[in-house]
């Protein structure tokens, strides 16, 4: 599972966001900080936990758990690194 996607079904599970608002959320974050969701790195995930994140969720008033930083840090964790080696190593079956 991707960084992203990891902490993107535990948003969903913590929170009282929907799937689409999770990742909805979680995307506009990454925006916000120059990561690209679609290839972000574990490193990269973090980044948007400690900065991104908090800030999101209490502009569009979500309540969470206080625990869900923690949370969403365990399931990054045990993500696979994801980042722009994913993207490329898709192609490789071509040659």
């Amino acid at each position: 599972m991707s960084p992203f996607e990891a902490v993107a079904a535990r948003l969903q599970a913590k929170t009282t966001l929907t799937r689409t608002q999770a990742r909805g959320t979680l995307r506009l974050a990454c925006r916000e900080l120059g990561v690209p969701s679609d290839a972000a790195s574990r490193a990269d995930m973090q980044l948007v936990l400690a900065r991104g994140l908090e800030p999101a969720l209490k502009v569009r008033r979500v309540a969470y758990p206080d625990d869900l930083l923690h949370a969403l840090g365990v399931a990054l964790a045990g993500a696979t690194d994801g980042g722009t080696a994913a993207l490329h190593g898709m192609f490789d079956d071509l040659d």
